[in-house]
């Protein structure tokens, strides 16, 4: 289905990520399915044709049917591929995400330094002194690591990397919208870029899956 205007924002967790991890060495490509509206036969030429040596699959737990489809497409052309996924799903549902998908690793709360550190382990390594992960060990069995400290000083991490992205799909799909009782104004034609100033919440709320402590703002 096409986007309609408003549906699309950039990625700005992937961003940041990709951002941190080239700023370590390391080469990184992005391909956003969604914002190329790829059909899933295009999904699978470009899975074809990976020359990387990691896939990182970011996703909401709203997502999963996605998650599964894609981890199980990856192992069909590149069977010894590992797969980490990262995002809300991970966080939250990194359990079901290990049994019932094909993915190896779930990267668990912020992804900057611990999938960095993840790509930075050498080979055969006992991913069990990696903090801030959830993998399958050797019988199968879910084993989850020590959680990670968060980033304290924010500024420390560069901002993302754009050049990675077409911007214009972002830029284009974007709107300014207010509410006021049943009206809804939508003023079009206008370039909108969000941004992230600070990460965490200071609040409490009993509905929300909140799991991180304070609030730690750029300078």
């Amino acid at each position: 289905m096409p986007l309609e205007p408003g549906q699309l924002s950039f990625p700005l967790g992937l961003g940041y990520l990709a951002a941190y991890l080239r700023g370590r060495g390391h080469t990184v490509k992005v391909l956003d399915m969604y914002a190329r509206q790829m059909s899933k036969t295009q999904v699978e030429q470009a899975v074809k044709s990976l020359d990387t040596d990691f896939v990182g699959i970011g996703a909401f737990s709203t997502q999963y049917t996605m998650v599964k489809w894609l981890a199980a497409l990856i192992k069909k052309h590149r069977p010894d591929m590992k797969i980490a996924l990262g995002g809300p799903i991970a966080t939250l549902g990194y359990r079901l995400a290990l049994e019932k998908t094909l993915v190896d690793i779930c990267v668990i709360g912020e992804g900057e330094v611990t999938t960095a550190e993840l790509l930075e382990l050498p080979a055969g390594a006992d991913l069990s002194s990696l903090p801030g992960i959830a993998f399958r060990d050797e019988s199968g069995k879910v084993f989850v690591t020590p959680s990670r400290t968060y980033i304290k000083n924010l500024d420390e991490l560069p901002m993302p990397e754009y050049s990675l992205f077409d911007m214009d799909k972002y830029l284009s799909t974007v709107f300014m919208q207010t509410t006021k009782g049943n009206v809804r104004a939508r003023i079009y034609g206008m370039k909108v870029m969000a941004v992230l100033t600070g990460r965490g919440c200071p609040y409490n709320c009993q509905f929300c899956s909140k799991n991180f402590e304070g609030v730690r703002l750029r300078g």
